[in-house]
């Protein structure tokens, strides 16, 4: 009998993991769940110091999770153990966030420099509009703002220094290389609805041989009924990929 799946779980900016815990199954004895808050963070930290502060109360060996800017931390922590960590799973998210001359499929500078301005600013309203992105575009739209709803209600899950500094990682990070060398199995599982994350993020990583896939009708939010969908995408490559 196949051993069962552990699951390193590790959220997105400025969302607690609550919001994605559904996509590791039912089984809450078997995922290790993380949120990019002060708990994580200390000030002027790197992925790279998440990442090692993570491995020091993670589970043995598991496979990790990471949705969106969670995925740096999930890749840089393969690289610095992978005899610890399984696998790695990353969902809506990107090696480079903002656009660069060789990397097209990044968010516009000049959008995201306005939109770092903004949160530096007024750090709770922009945090409002960010989450509200994660949805747009999905095909059930409605239904997902409904279900954002009591998220939004509670406001941003960690200290606005937080915010800050994990939304100056998004700014300046560019781990493509280091996507590519991944040193354990691994699957990028993407929205093709996602506003935030472009869906050609996929094509330019399957490319390199990176192994990717699409959800089709998701925007960057793994909710509700997509989430049966990418649990069971996340346990076939446990089976498949990883013990084999």
């Amino acid at each position: 009998m196949s051993e069962e799946l552990t699951t390193t779980l590790i959220s997105g900016w400025g969302a607690p993991v609550s919001m994605i815990a559904p996509v590791t199954g039912t089984d809450a004895d078997h995922t290790d769940p993380h949120s990019l808050d002060e708990d994580l963070i200390h000030p002027r930290e790197t992925v790279d110091d998440a990442a090692a502060r993570l491995l020091e109360e993670a589970p043995p060996a598991s496979v990790w999770v990471g949705w969106s800017l969670g995925a740096q931390v999930a890749v840089a922590a393969a690289h610095q153990a992978p005899d610890r960590v399984q696998g790695v799973v990353t969902l809506c998210a990107t090696p480079c966030f903002v656009e660069r001359d060789d990397w097209p499929c990044g968010m516009d500078r000049d959008t995201f420099d306005e939109f770092h301005r903004a949160a530096h600013d007024t750090p709770e309203r922009e945090w409002h509009r960010f989450m509200l992105l994660q949805i747009r575009g999905d095909r059930h739209e409605s239904s997902a703002r409904r279900q954002l709803r009591r998220w939004l209600n509670a406001g941003p899950p960690t200290y606005d220094a937080t915010l800050m500094d994990t939304l100056g990682w998004l700014a300046s990070l560019d781990e493509r290389d280091r996507w590519q060398t991944i040193p354990v199995p691994s699957l990028h599982l993407f929205g093709d609805c996602d506003q935030l994350v472009s869906a050609d993020t996929a094509s330019h990583l399957r490319s390199q041989g990176m192994n990717t896939a699409l959800i089709p009708d998701m925007a960057h939010w793994p909710w509700g009924h997509y989430t049966e969908e990418v649990s069971e995408r996340i346990d076939r490559f446990y089976h498949e990929d990883v013990q084999s």
